[in-house]
């Protein structure tokens, strides 16, 4: 009786299917993690550019003497006698110009609105499928304590 000292055909095509499948499979899931870090990395630089925003945007409204929303898209203030605008773009992102400087925010605020009222200003953030909107309010100190700060 002879003994067999190799593999059969058949058992070699099997295990290279199977090193296939696994392969795939690997590929797939190291494509959507890449891509996942991709969004993630996204959002994460969106979220920091929004917070840098609003936090000069507090800022210039707390020290504004004067303020008002010509449209929904802009705010226009005036600090310590500079006029500032703040502008809302399509695009999501969020500007601000003084005294001939420019600076932009790629913040993903698409769709989002100012409103002005005589002491206070609100961004207005609409719902999205990534999160949830919500309305920032921000006070003028100078105009509540009726401070003239020229």
């Amino acid at each position: 009786m002879r003994t067999h000292r190799g593999y059969l055909l058949m058992e070699m095509l099997m295990v290279v299917g199977l090193f296939a499948m696994v392969g795939g499979m690997a590929i797939g899931i190291a494509r959507w993690s890449l891509s996942y870090m991709h969004s993630t990395e996204i959002a994460g630089s969106r979220s920091a550019a929004l917070d840098q925003a609003i936090g000069q945007l507090r800022g210039d409204v707390w020290r504004a003497a004067s303020m008002r929303s010509p449209d929904q898209q802009t705010l226009q203030l005036e600090v310590d006698g500079t006029p500032i605008t703040w502008r809302l773009d399509a695009d999501g992102s969020i500007a601000r110009a003084d005294a001939g400087q420019m600076r932009r925010w790629e913040a993903g605020l698409s769709g989002a609105s100012f409103a002005s009222e005589q002491d206070s200003a609100r961004l207005i953030v609409p719902d999205t499928a990534e999160s949830r909107g919500g309305t920032i309010s921000m006070i003028s100190q100078f105009i509540v304590l009726g401070i003239n700060h020229r």
